[in-house]
């Protein structure tokens, strides 16, 4: 069984510029994933910052009976730094697999006067790609999103954010659905739900706004039914 990426990478989820100027605390938290009621997999995440500089980290690995069958950790690293006008900006981007190492991917942004380059490489082969910031990386969309939310007095009907993703350029589009209490274990959270949607598949992220608009619970859904759900595990996390 391949646990797949798009729901490891937690929310929507960014980077050359945020829309908003933010400040975001240092937080790690821990989550577990689900399929048909059986933990498949953990997931740690973790933003550590100092004044102009950030990483996020996603690092993923297989529990349970995926454990037995599967080595497929993987980790997500997005590095940022902070802009001059206070926003932040993404520097660089990896995602590093422990056995199928040739689908690993890395790049960076660069900029040449007024031009911006992403330039590594996915799959084993090289791409270099103009770029028009803000552009993000799959894995920190979430911050962006964060950014947005902390900035406005109430959420807007979508959003829609520039990614990278195995050397190709693609929107993620979030669509905020409603507020929602749900419960995790024995604690209720008020959050905020969205959806983003692609073909067949839709995943919600509800997130809570007393935490920073933290990710609390993901689902991903197909042609309708639950196939995954991501849930925070709270003996085990740091809020910020």
């Amino acid at each position: 069984m391949r646990i797949k990426a798009s729901i490891l990478c937690a929310l929507p989820l960014l980077f050359p510029a945020i829309t908003h100027a933010c400040d975001l605390p240092a937080w790690q938290a821990r989550y577990n994933i689900t399929k048909y009621g059986t933990t498949i997999a953990r997931v740690d995440m973790s933003l550590r910052n100092t004044r102009d500089n950030a990483q996020y980290l996603v690092h993923t690995t297989p529990s349970g009976f995926l454990a037995m069958i599967s080595s497929e950790e993987m980790t997500d690293t997005s590095d940022l730094k902070r802009a001059a006008n206070n926003t932040w900006q993404l520097e660089k981007f990896s995602q590093q697999r422990v056995k199928d190492t040739h689908r690993n991917q890395q790049f960076s942004l660069q900029q040449t006067d007024n031009t911006f380059t992403a330039k590594g490489e996915s799959d084993g082969k090289p791409f270099n790609i103009k770029v028009q910031p803000p552009v993000w990386d799959r894995s920190s969309a979430q911050l962006a999103l964060t950014c947005d939310l902390l900035a406005e007095n109430k959420p807007r009907a979508a959003y829609d954010y520039t990614i990278i993703d195995n050397g190709n350029i693609v929107t993620y589009h979030f669509e905020f659905r409603s507020e929602e209490k749900i419960r995790i274990a024995d604690k209720q959270f008020n959050t905020l739900k969205f959806e983003r949607s692609s073909g067949d598949r839709s995943t919600f992220f509800w997130l809570d706004p007393e935490q920073h608009f933290m990710l609390v619970r993901m689902e991903q859904h197909k042609k309708g039914s639950l196939h995954l759900r991501m849930n925070l595990d709270l003996p085990d996390s740091d809020l910020p």
